[in-house]
This record gives C-alpha cells, structure tokens and sequence, in this order.
C-alpha cells in the first residue's frame, strides 16, 4: 500500500489556507510517479495542475501524517481516499480531523 499526500491550495482566492488529501493507493501504484519517497516534496511546474504544492507517498500512514504536520502545522482536516486496483477511480473516505494534536476520522 502507498500512501500518496497531495497538498493544494484554491487558486481562487488571494490568501487561504492549505488543503491536503491522502490516498491509499491498495495493490496499485498511483499513475504519477513524481511524488516525492517517504518525504514531501515540491511539485514542479505543470505537474497534475498548478494548485498542487507538495506531494509525497509513504509506506506508513504515521509517516504522511508527520510529514503533513511538519510541512502544514495549520491544517486541521485531511481528505482521505482509497483506490484499490479493481476500482475504476478513488473512493470517498471520511476525513481526519485533528483534535488535542491528534488525528482521528471524522
């Protein structure tokens, strides 16, 4: 399993916070490679699309969380995805919530 962060920011609005999704990728690897390995990374220019900023896969879900902290110490909730390889595309998860320094579903 990969654990593939992907942190974006609305270019719609001036200033605003970060958002960031993860996806378990089960049994397949994601279509892009560019992705940074156990770290996140800057995305390049015309990479996805230009609202992503960092990205990364790790192994641990412990790990991503870590890193997204480290990098974003101001998100509150992250978007979560599984894409097993008999799904045609990702499926919705529920979110997790950070509470007490913690993260949890939401």
């Amino acid at each position: 399993m990969i654990f593939r962060v992907e942190i974006t920011r609305d270019e719609t609005r001036d200033s605003g916070p970060a958002t960031a999704a993860i996806t378990a990728y089960i049994e397949r690897d994601p279509e892009h490679m560019d992705a940074g390995h156990e770290t996140l990374q800057r995305a390049w220019t015309g990479v996805w699309n230009s609202r992503l900023l960092i990205s990364g896969d790790f192994a641990e879900l412990a790990d991503a969380l870590t890193a997204i902290e480290a990098a974003f110490p101001e998100i509150e909730r992250i978007q979560c995805y599984e894409w097993a390889s008999d799904y045609d595309y990702p499926i919705e998860a529920p979110p997790l919530l950070r509470r007490d320094g913690k993260w949890a579903p939401g």
